[in-house]
């Protein structure tokens, strides 16, 4: 059947305006009924460069949740892969902690360390942090005394932050009397190479303490990394003396300088942006950041939504979502909330991925209410993205649409349509991942895309064949670019259905 698609007319379409993301309402993340979300990442459990994502919900059952990729970005819940925890309210870590080449799950509530079996399952591997050393806040892990494993930092609301090195084994000891003390109440901590000497440097962003010793003022601290992993707090040198109550904070060159610049959310106020000189020290620009009257609380995050070259910034409230768009020199402008996907309600965290391996930023929104029972929301990037708004069906035309970098035609570049009974998992180098089954897969007819409005249509004659009813199809496609390396589209799967 397929051998009878590729003669055929590949029509131009002509489309709406580009958006540079997408929600499907077939892509969903369900928890059980009576379970309530509370956090989730993505992690790539069996190497196929598809993530996963494991959610954390509480209630019948208490557990960590599964959901495995199909390498398209639809996603199923390996039920058998469900893990009963004995408390709740935890982060999620992910990483090789324990050295074997697979990647790993650290709760830092508890200190479980969930390893991977190197076939993609988690088990148990036992608290392997020291006790009483817990925390709700955002940790992260990195490398950060230069043996080459993954240490963790975690930051704590009651008690000092706590530094945990790795033995390279995924067993964790407290070197915390390497920071500072700080009895802020520290909401996040995130790695970076702020002072670009190539290791990593803590920032830890807080809210106001009435602790003795500390301001009435919430603040953002900095730590630089000796390279053995001894730290010293430089904040009050190095820093602007910036009043936040810290929800967020990302650590990216947001100028293009090449230098670590900060990005902060604000409980009560707007964003906080300071910009290095390139020695790790920073200057306060909040200033030059758009009026923001509804980001008040929100999580953030970094990405290049529009494969430019600079970082732009997602925030999410837990009741919409903002987009900023960078113009290479951190001046920042919002989106328009048209363009968007409908927001994710309660999403408590944004985490940038690619979930459906095309190469280009989508976006995880994990949930933390009780606003229905789903884990979190997916967005899926559409610079490089293949889709259907409905199932082919037999005897009529699939017009189908291919996303690509906008600009301007005739000439802009070309898509290869690709075309299998099934999806397969084949590396090729640069070209990314080609996710068809490449013993059935048929080329159709090179089509010239359309250029300015960031997307080019195609149309498949479907045969009138009612043997196809039921059966499943999947396809791709190559896009060729100037000024863009030639890549893999995501693949986009479908059942053939009676007219």
């Amino acid at each position: 059947m397929f051998q009878q698609l590729a003669p055929a007319l590949l029509a131009l379409v002509p489309l709406a305006a580009q958006q540079p993301f997408r929600s499907y309402a077939d892509r969903s993340l369900p928890l059980p009924i009576g379970v309530i979300p509370v956090t989730a990442t993505a992690v790539d459990l069996d190497g196929d460069a598809a993530p996963e994502v494991v959610a954390h919900g509480i209630g019948v059952p208490n557990a960590l949740f599964v959901f495995r990729n199909d390498g398209t970005g639809r996603f199923t819940e390996d039920v058998a892969g469900r893990r009963n925890l004995a408390t709740g309210a935890v982060q999620l870590l992910a990483g090789d902690f324990d050295g074997d080449g697979a990647a790993d799950v650290l709760l830092t509530f508890s200190g479980g360390l969930w390893r991977n079996d190197g076939a993609g399952n988690l088990e148990f591997g036992g608290n392997r942090t020291p006790p009483g050393v817990a925390s709700n806040g955002r940790g992260a892990a990195a490398d950060l005394d230069g043996d080459g494993d993954l240490d963790v930092v975690l930051p704590r609301q009651a008690e000092p932050n706590v530094l945990l090195l790795n033995d390279g084994s995924g067993r964790f000891v407290d070197a915390s009397s390497r920071l500072t003390p700080d009895n802020q109440i520290t909401e996040v901590a995130v790695t970076a190479d702020v002072d670009g000497d190539g290791d990593q440097d803590l920032l830890f962003g807080s809210w106001p303490s009435s602790r003795p010793g500390q301001g009435p003022i919430g603040r953002i601290k900095l730590h630089l990394n000796d390279g053995a992993g001894q730290f010293t707090d430089v904040s009050a040198s190095q820093l602007p003396d910036v009043e936040v109550y810290v929800v967020d904070l990302v650590a990216v060159d947001l100028n293009g300088d090449g230098a670590v610049d900060i990005a902060v959310t604000n409980a009560l106020g707007p964003p906080s942006l300071l910009i290095n000189d390139g020695q790790g020290r920073f200057t306060d620009r909040s200033a030059d950041l758009p009026a923001l009257g509804t980001a008040a609380g929100a999580h953030l995050a970094s990405l290049d939504f529009d494969r430019d070259g600079d970082r732009d910034l997602l925030l999410s409230t837990g009741a919409a979502q903002i987009l900023l768009v960078n113009d290479g020199a951190a001046g920042f402008s919002p989106l328009s909330p048209s363009l968007l996907p409908a927001p994710t309600l309660g999403a408590n965290r944004v985490v940038v991925t690619d979930l459906d391996r095309d190469g280009d930023d989508d976006v995880l929104l994990p949930r933390s209410s009780i606003v229905g029972n789903a884990a979190a929301g997916l967005w899926f990037g559409q610079y490089r993205q293949v889709d259907a708004a409905e199932e082919p069906a037999i005897g009529r035309d699939w017009v189908l649409q291919i996303g690509h970098r906008a600009g301007a035609a005739p000439g802009f570049g070309t898509a290869i349509p690709l075309v299998a009974p099934s999806i397969g998992n084949t590396r090729i180098a640069p070209l990314g991942i080609l996710g068809l089954d490449p013993s059935t897969t048929v080329a159709l007819q090179p089509l010239a895309l359309s250029g300015a409005a960031g997307h080019t249509g195609w149309t498949i004659p479907v045969p009138d064949d009612r043997t196809l009813v039921g059966t499943a199809v999947a396809v791709q496609a190559l896009i060729l670019q100037p000024l863009e390396v030639a890549r893999f589209t995501n693949v986009w799967r479908a059942t053939f259905r009676e007219e």
